[in-house]
């Protein structure tokens, strides 16, 4: 009886290390994957035509049945057709549910041929190699065809397809607060919820997942905070980080979408498709137009941007590069410098370090070093700032680096709008534009006018816009910082009944000094929104520019700088809540600058 026992847990504890290993192994190649695309898609070609070949030997050589190789061959073909926008796949496409069913179908008629007791006539030749009148084949061989003609192709492109258009299969995103996967490989997709499980037995027993709620952590980030010197101006210039210990429950709401009002014949669409929808339209308005960057064409872009362009324009003018950011940042100058107009893509502007002698040496100062007499006409653009959980190196904000560059124009879109009619203009502009995106951005959804929908829409350089009219004071921002103004201005009327002036900037350099500076002539307050380090930053040059200019006897209370905080980006989602600006910070800042105490 005990015996008996230990066999049944030996088999449950066999089965349990056998369903670990195989997910473990299907995750780690998934893994390998996602890291080597392109010698994975290399590798699926070959792996397809070799295993054709096969098929068209055993039909020749070994004799097997004609229209049974013919469906293996087929098959084979309509498994190639899943590799056109390898690794990612739509799970509703005809390609792939296609691909699903002749697995199913291969599987029951070769099954049904080699369990036929009597192999047809078409199969005679299997009888004149060593198996002296036998009508069945070996095991050994009969699986040997099914693992290499039958499974290894549908397993290959298991482990390496992914099911999404939007983010890499790696990529997290934040919604609400929460992380959530999304562009999973199919593998994944698959042994997530048996992974989840696992833990959920192991949390019966008593063993739980590490938490990221390190409150010491939290207290030290908000200590380094406080180090940070306040700036002085005339009159004093206050400078808030972080909310102090009753704001704490206040943290910024990450990924979500903003509401877009279909009023007045409004179209919506998202930063993604608009900027999408401009590459595309200067592209057919341009042949001299290309773009150049990492998975731009076959992968259709790190975040979707250029989705679609290769098939429309081909890869002469949507082209894929190896991780060298300084190599083809330099080839788009070079080709600027030749008379074309590239669009070069960085998959996160922290990467852009690498070529940062590309963008600000040999581009933006062209122009000035040449006497006038040599333009520089490239865009380099991609997102910039935080996202979601990615860390100190992929979370930097680099618009005070660029802004501080003279021959550099530096735009910072926040809408759909926005992103289209500004990066229309930065590849017409004659010379180097830095094009700061947000990762966030992306998939918030804004209405387009019928003006912003046609082809011929370009929103002037330089030039700010006012989201939201105001007359008791005055918020500034750029790229997402908008909408955290916005949402504090709503806050500020909720419960203060104060009217705030927001201004989105659109171009971080020129400044549209104007447009604030007549804000600050009629509400006589200002506060500066930036995500990035406090010290020389947006915030820094507007309380400069101020201070030079005739709206500084206007100002009747001190520039109010909201900021990010001055420390590496946290990664523990926690600790990157409180790193960045909210709407209700940018509320206590306001009410500082009013005099509102309660």
């Amino acid at each position: 009886m005990i015996l008996l026992l230990l066999s049944w847990v030996g088999s449950l504890f066999g089965f349990v290390f056998l369903t670990g290993a195989i997910a473990s192994g299907l995750y780690y190649l998934s893994e390998l994957v996602e890291e080597h695309t392109s010698i994975a898609r290399k590798s699926l070609y070959r792996l397809i035509y070799f295993i054709i070949g096969v098929d068209v030997l055993l039909w020749l050589v070994d004799g097997f049945p004609f229209w049974l190789s013919v469906l293996s061959v087929g098959s084979q073909m309509v498994y190639l057709q899943n590799l056109k926008r390898f690794p990612m796949i739509e799970l509703t496409s005809p390609t792939f549910i296609g691909s699903a069913v002749l697995v199913l179908i291969n599987h029951f008629l070769w099954f049904s041929h080699f369990s036929d007791p009597n192999l047809p006539p078409a199969s005679i030749r299997y009888h004149n190699l060593d198996y002296e009148g036998e009508t069945r084949l070996p095991f050994a061989q009969v699986a040997s065809f099914f693992v290499i003609c039958i499974w290894l192709v549908p397993f290959s492109l298991f482990i390496s397809l992914s099911a999404s258009d939007y983010v890499l299969p790696s990529t997290n995103e934040v919604q609400g607060g929460e992380q959530k996967r999304r562009g999973a490989s199919l593998a994944k997709i698959v042994v997530d919820p048996l992974r989840n499980l696992w833990f959920k037995i192991g949390e019966m027993f008593g063993y739980k997942r590490q938490q990221a709620t390190n409150m010491s952590a939290i207290k030290q980030l908000n200590r380094l905070a406080a180090t940070a010197k306040t700036s002085v101006l005339k009159p004093a210039t206050k400078q808030i980080l972080l909310p102090t210990a009753g704001q704490q429950a206040a943290i910024r709401m990450m990924g979500q979408t903003r509401a877009a009002s279909t009023e007045g014949g409004a179209t919506n669409m998202t930063v993604r498709d608009a900027l999408n929808t401009a590459l595309r339209e200067e592209m057919d308005r341009n042949d001299n137009v290309f773009i150049m960057g990492e998975e731009v064409g076959q992968y259709n872009g790190a975040y979707k941007v250029t989705k679609g362009l290769l098939d429309k324009f081909g890869e002469k003018r949507v082209v894929d590069t190896p991780i060298t950011e300084m190599g083809f940042a330099g080839v788009c100058v070079g080709a600027a410098l030749a008379g074309l107009t590239p669009v070069c893509e960085f998959m996160t502007w922290n990467f852009a370090m690498q070529a940062i002698d590309q963008i600000i040496n040999s581009g933006a100062k062209t122009y000035y070093m040449s006497g006038g007499t040599q333009q520089c006409n490239v865009t380099f653009r991609g997102p910039n700032g935080a996202a979601a959980g990615v860390g100190a190196q992929h979370s930097q904000d680099f618009t005070g680096w660029y802004g501080q560059i003279p021959g550099l124009k530096v735009v910072s879109p926040y809408s759909s709008e926005d992103a289209k009619g500004l990066l229309k203009a930065a590849i017409r502009d004659p010379n180097v534009t830095v094009f700061l995106e947000n990762e966030i951005m992306y998939g918030e959804s804004f209405p387009m006018s019928e003006e912003a929908m046609s082809p011929d829409f370009v929103l002037p350089l330089g030039k700010a816009k006012i989201e939201r009219e105001g007359k008791d004071i005055t918020l500034v921002g750029h790229s997402r910082n908008v909408e955290t103004a916005l949402k504090a201005a709503d806050l500020l009327k909720k419960h203060h009944n104060v009217d705030a002036e927001v201004i989105n900037l659109r171009t971080v350099k020129p400044l549209d000094t104007e447009t604030i500076f007549n804000s600050i002539k009629k509400t006589n307050r200002l506060v500066s929104v930036e995500a990035g380090f406090p010290a020389f930053g947006m915030g820094s040059e507007l309380c400069g520019v101020v201070n030079d200019s005739w709206a500084w006897d206007y100002l009747d209370a001190p520039i109010q700088r909201v900021t990010g905080a001055e420390v590496p980006t946290p990664y523990a989602i926690e600790l990157e809540n409180f790193a960045f600006p909210t709407p209700e910070i940018v509320v206590k800042a306001a009410k500082d600058a009013l005099y509102i105490e309660e």
